[in-house]
């Protein structure tokens, strides 16, 4: 417990600690005492329960503390606990009194009032919730004397970088108003890791290459694929919100960018090597008609994927499918027209023919061939004498995964509705997540609860595509609607009462907000006709029987509304007039329900729909027509979100495998290859979403972009497989397999690149970084094991030999390119 000698002298010499570490940004800028009615120079003392203790003790520092002193201010604490000592006389006589039995020494009730501001701030912001029930203290709170701005600021910065530990105390977790602040810095900083991945991909692109000039025009391409989707998104599409996540697509551009390079100079190298007699120019057309299916297939399905998440109600990732799936497309029109141009340049610059290389980019392809070869060999050798055993065990993995996702531990809808900035383990995010509810000061979420709100007069059209968050709803009026008719009035009474009805109407005693208008304009309207004061209230009172006649009722409403404002929570609920206060366009009552801020999904759900349909059959059933477009609301902000993540990331995820099997067919002509490339697809999107559950994923935005994502990301590399599978001469699969696996160098390189590019970002603390990171390793790790192991296996043991599984048309295709060649 903290609530121990030397653990309070830990704490107080831990925040000494740190004020001498970081003096500078404090005692200049700390709060100052106030003496005498003058400000004195000495900073004013925190809030701190060493500090706490010593005050009631009449001790000026925390270190001079005894066992008694802790002993009596944790006495006074339970005995002087929550009410005042005038209704617990007894008890709390009783309970001083067994204190200074133990101790031999006195306390008496005057110590309870003496020190009752003292004690309740102790109780409320300085010890948790725990203390008073069971008497162990686990968490305790400092506020340290300075105010909001820069130099606080820095004062955290500065405590990050000192020890936070001190014997068996440390400080865990922080919370200031500048978190959004101290995340802009933090993403800044971390930026530096972006600039690392990058580093690491153009020296990965480099050694595969061995060419300056083939690296900078990728990287340049790079840069202008994402300047020009920016022009295009804000200023053709004049989408004017960029939100953070769009930052990502340059890490994702980076990461799968080079792919296509890869692949293309890798048939640029065996086209030119095999080929001597030929010319660039013809070698080029060979290369580029072989990988530029590829490469086609590849860059559109995964635009697709991105695009995918524009269904989603979300405008974060509405903007971000967007942006994402225009520069994907982009740098694919750029590397379409710039790489040809490229390799006819780089093979100018190099020398006047390709062949004439140096001794230094000689050694380099000597070492890349062996090195190659090698690889291949064991390529080979895994895949033939393994195959049954890659299929059973990628077959059985997949099960699991299956059973991983949808049974135990499950893939859950996130429960938090704060925005995450940083990783779990900063202390500010366990503040907020985990030490914020622990005391009692702070309003937990699990006592709010959900408004059943209906509103009258007014109808909410949403923009058709609404992509900038500051786009304002159209707000429309109902021209039928009048409250003041007779079947409204009673339709209202009754309407009332069957929500008191419902089963999510808050029964339980005590005083609720709660408004139903026209009851609370009867209990004005039942009055007497003359008040105590001897004014005459006719007609606004008990002589004009309900319901009301219209003209009464408009009279009335106008003369009582002063008193109704007052009296009956009118603030939020109630009528609601046009700009010039004469006319009656809109009606909100509220009751409160039995469901809580803090309440699970299904709950939510089940709340939502219920009122929906309750909502639905009163107004089709039992309305007047003036009254048929009432609607129902709550504080279901979080509910939307939730709603819309599991509804369409399940949707983007099926129209992403299914565009990516049509790519397939259209590209490969092949329905037994297009099988294979759907089930690696399948295979690698559910291993992957396995592996993400279990090391603690739920989902949320950004969950539900990366296993969308997922199936852009993992079917390139089963695709280059098999467009090199179908454009192989073997007569037999081993031959075909072996041509095949030629091409799992270049496939590699691009996993290796997209890889370093995950491992990169892992030290950084922005959580979105952290995510991305774990994300990429994970999905690349798990796409190349299954592409290159699972499908070589496939493809040896059933790929489709000549023209089986061919259509009809592909067949025709390529006996005309046959009787051309």
């Amino acid at each position: 417990s903290l609530m121990n000698l030397n653990n309070v002298k830990s704490m107080c010499l831990l925040e000494d600690t740190l004020k001498s570490s970081c003096r500078k940004f404090f005692e200049w800028h700390c709060d100052k005492q106030i003496i005498n009615y003058n400000m004195s120079p000495f900073c004013c003392k925190s809030w701190s329960l060493g500090n706490y203790i010593a005050m009631i003790n009449n001790k000026t520092d925390c270190l001079e503390l005894i066992e008694n002193d802790l002993l009596k201010v944790e006495s006074l604490l339970k005995c002087c606990a929550n009410k005042s000592p005038a209704y617990n006389k007894t008890y709390v006589e009783k309970c001083l009194n067994n204190y200074s039995d133990v101790n031999n020494t006195s306390l008496d009730m005057s110590l309870c009032t003496f020190y009752a501001h003292e004690l309740d701030i102790v109780r409320k912001y300085i010890v948790d919730k725990n203390f008073g029930k069971s008497g162990f203290l686990l968490n305790a709170l400092s506020f340290v004397p300075l105010s909001y701005g820069i130099t606080s600021k820095k004062f955290f910065q500065c405590v990050m970088n000192v020890d936070l530990k001190k014997s068996n105390i440390e400080i865990v977790a922080m919370s200031y108003d500048f978190k959004h602040n101290i995340f802009d810095e933090q993403l800044l900083s971390d930026s530096l890791f972006i600039l690392l991945s990058a580093v690491c991909v153009i020296i990965l692109l480099f050694l595969y290459t061995r060419s300056i000039f083939i690296t900078l025009s990728t990287v340049i391409m790079i840069f202008y694929s994402v300047v020009f989707s920016y022009f295009i998104y804000s200023y053709i599409l004049s989408i004017q919100f960029f939100p953070f996540m769009n930052l990502l697509t340059f890490i994702i551009l980076i990461s799968t960018g080079v792919d296509n390079v890869f692949i293309i100079f890798h048939d640029w190298y065996v086209t030119f090597s095999n080929s001597n007699s030929l010319t660039t120019q013809s070698c080029l057309q060979i290369n580029l008609k072989h990988s530029f299916k590829s490469i086609f297939l590849t860059s559109l399905t995964t635009s697709t994927a991105f695009l995918s998440g524009y269904m989603n109600n979300i405008i974060v990732l509405k903007c971000f499918a967007l942006y994402s799936s225009i520069a994907l497309l982009s740098y694919f029109l750029m590397a379409s027209f710039m790489v040809p141009a490229i390799i006819i340049l780089h093979c100018k610059i190099s020398s006047i023919s390709c062949l004439n290389i140096t001794s230094f980019k000689h050694f380099f392809d000597r070492v890349d061939f062996h090195l190659g070869m090698y690889f291949n060999r064991f390529i080979t050798s895994l895949v033939v004498k393994l195959r049954w055993l890659w299929i059973s065990s990628f077959i059985f993995i997949s099960l699991s995964s299956f059973f991983i996702i949808f049974i135990r531990p499950k893939l859950k809808i996130t429960q938090s509705s704060s925005l995450k900035l940083f990783v779990d383990w900063h202390p500010s995010e366990i503040f907020d997540e985990i030490i914020n509810s622990r005391f009692n000061f702070t309003v937990s979420d699990e006592a709010t609860s959900l408004p059943i709100v209906f509103v009258w007069g007014v109808k909410l059209e949403k923009p058709l595509s609404r992509l900038n968050i500051d786009d304002e709803y159209n707000v429309t009026y109902d021209e039928s609607f009048n409250l003041f008719t007779s079947a409204a009035q009673l339709f209202l009474v009754d309407f009332c009462k069957k929500i008191r009805k419902s089963s999510f109407y808050a029964r339980e005693p005590g005083i609720k907000k709660h408004s139903c208008f026209i009851e609370s304009f009867q209990k004005l309207m039942s009055r007497k006709c003359v008040n105590v004061y001897g004014a005459d209230l006719h007609p606004c009172c008990s002589s004009t029987k309900f319901p009301y006649p219209e003209k009464i009722f408009k009279h009335c409403l106008f003369f009582l509304l002063p008193e109704m404002s007052t009296n009956y929570f009118f603030d939020q609920t109630g009528v609601r007039f046009d700009p010039s206060f004469s006319q009656v366009i809109a009606l909100v009552i509220e009751f409160p329900s039995n469901q809580t801020i803090k309440s699970s999904y299904e709950d939510y759900k089940k709340f939502y729909h219920y009122m929906s349909n309750f909502t639905k059959l009163a107004m089709e059933l039992d309305a007047p027509e003036e009254l048929r477009g009432g609607w129902f609301t709550s504080i279901l902000n979080f509910y939307d979100l939730q709603e819309s993540i599991i509804t369409v990331t399940p949707l983007s995820l099926i129209i992403s495998v299914l565009v990516a099997a049509l790519f397939a067919l259209i590209v490969t002509g092949n329905i037994i290859l297009t099988c294979f490339v759907v089930l690696n697809i399948t295979c690698s999107l559910v291993i992957t979403t396995a592996i993400l559950v279990l090391i603690g994923w739920s989902l949320d935005i950004f969950e539900s972009i990366a296993i969308s994502l997922t199936v852009g990301l993992s079917v390139d590399f089963v695709l280059h497989y098999v467009n090199a599978y179908q454009h192989t001469n073997g007569a037999d699969r081993h031959t075909r397999v072996n041509e095949t696996i030629k091409v799992s160098g270049a496939i590699t390189y691009a996993a290796l690149s997209t890889f370093s590019v995950g491992l990169s970002l892992i030290p950084s603390k922005v959580l979105a970084y952290k995510q991305i990171s774990s994300f990429l390793v994970v999905v690349i790790a798990t796409s190349w094991l299954s592409s290159c192991l699972f499908n070589l296996s496939i493809l040896y043991v059933a790929g489709p030999l000549k023209n089986f599984g061919q259509l009809p048309s592909s067949c025709l295709r390529k006996k005309c390119q046959s009787v051309e060649k």
